[in-house]
């Protein structure tokens, strides 16, 4: 039967209240053939950190004076024969921080950004993460090695931001700031955090296993001074995880409302997170990775209830309806969403969010149907900038 669609297209004129967006894509036309706007070349350089082992606080590692621009740093360790638990990479830094001028420019607990962000990616990337990065993705059945490649969280880092579609990164990093130099300082979990069982062939010492790689970038000679040297010119928005108070919180009995009345967080929150484990394990114990959720959570500004998640489902539905559809193995928590769309990456664009500054009392509340371990954390926009005399900072007042 021959078609003819006169109609359809007759159709079309009626359609134009429909009709009123911006063209953007002409589908009869190729697409034409394009260029990117510099061309660069990635290579590595490796420093080995012979001192570095399990236990080590404020470790202070210096980019060296030759590195000048980077997209990324990490931490090789080689993980001596043992028995490691799934994604040992999680579980080797415990807090990150960057210095500049000696002043700490930001600090996180390093495993709330590794599992936010393995907890954005397709099952297929994740998988590929967990083997290349994080010392892959199953518990050990016998004593083997084991690598990590740890990101070390610049502000340009990938592994700041939750992961999108997009290749077009979070630009470089000009190492270069005079005499300013900027340090990049961990504080390390002991030996038994990655380890599988304590007492079953636990990790030993990492001494002379561990090197810093560089992640150089190469630009013609013509532009190397503009990527090398940013002072005064380098600004981002990447996020900042503010813990609303200090350590795990212990919520002992199942079904109990509880209230916690906080100091306002300053700044703009996209969400806040309540990060809950199984109640009373160790430090080394707890896998911060799979999350439970609460079955009631909500926010109280001056005594007027702002979001009330009061069901099991609504938790859910918070969670479906900005996005968050995680992996296998990164349990999504209980989130408070104030953003649009939070699963997404909100560091190249404003979608929302929410200054509790001006309230005189803030209460969060909620409860669990089990014993749990929680934290309370609160996602926020934050401001890096290198300014003129080669200062690193970041502020949570704006752009």
């Amino acid at each position: 039967m021959a078609e003819n669609p006169n109609e359809i297209r007759r159709s079309w004129n009626l359609q134009a209240n429909w009709q009123s967006g911006l063209p953007v894509v002409n589908k009869l036309v190729p697409i034409p053939f394009q260029k990117i706007a510099l061309n660069f070349v990635q290579t590595w350089r490796e420093e080995n950190v012979p001192t570095l082992d399990w236990g080590a606080r404020n470790f202070s590692i210096v980019i060296p004076e030759g590195v000048r621009c980077i997209s990324a740093v990490y931490l090789e360790i080689t993980l001596p024969s043992a028995k490691y638990r799934k994604y040992p990479g999680l579980y080797c830094i415990k807090t990150f921080r960057i210095r500049s001028g000696g002043n700490v420019v930001y600090e996180c607990e390093y495993n709330q950004f590794l599992a936010d962000h393995c907890e954005s990616l397709m099952q297929q990337k994740l998988d590929s993460f967990a083997r290349i990065y994080l010392g892959g993705k199953t518990d050990s059945t016998n004593a083997e090695v084991r690598t990590v490649k740890l990101p070390l969280l610049l502000p340009n880092s990938t592994y700041m931001r939750r992961s999108s579609l997009s290749t077009a990164g979070h630009g470089v990093f000009g190492a270069y700031t005079g005499g300013q130099r900027i340090e990049l300082e961990v504080d390390m979990h002991d030996a038994l955090a990655p380890g599988l069982t304590s007492g079953d062939a636990d990790p030993t010492s990492i001494a002379g296993a561990c090197k810093v790689m560089y992640h150089c970038v190469h630009v013609p000679n013509a532009v190397r001074k503009k990527y090398e040297d940013l002072r005064g010119f380098f600004g981002l928005v990447t996020r900042r995880f503010l813990q609303l108070h200090s350590g795990w919180k212990n919520y002992a009995t199942p079904n109990t409302m509880v209230t916690d009345a906080l100091s306002q967080p300053n700044g703009v929150c996209t969400e806040v997170m309540i990060l809950a484990v199984p109640a009373a394990q160790s430090d080394n114990e707890r896998r911060h990775h799979d999350y439970i959720k609460p079955t009631h959570f909500e926010v109280v500004h001056d005594m007027i209830v702002q979001k009330q998640l009061d069901t099991p489902n609504k938790i859910e539905s918070e969670l479906y309806t900005n996005g968050f559809n995680p992996p296998e193995d990164f349990a999504s928590p209980g989130r408070l969403c104030f953003a649009s769309h939070c699963s997404t990456d909100s560091t190249q664009i404003y979608t929302g969010g929410y200054d509790m500054s001006q309230a005189t009392t803030l209460q969060f509340k909620f409860k669990f149907d089990q014993a749990v371990d929680y934290r309370l954390v609160a996602v926020q926009y934050a401001n890096a900038k290198i300014d003129g005399s080669g200062i690193l900072t970041s502020t949570l007042d704006g752009v």
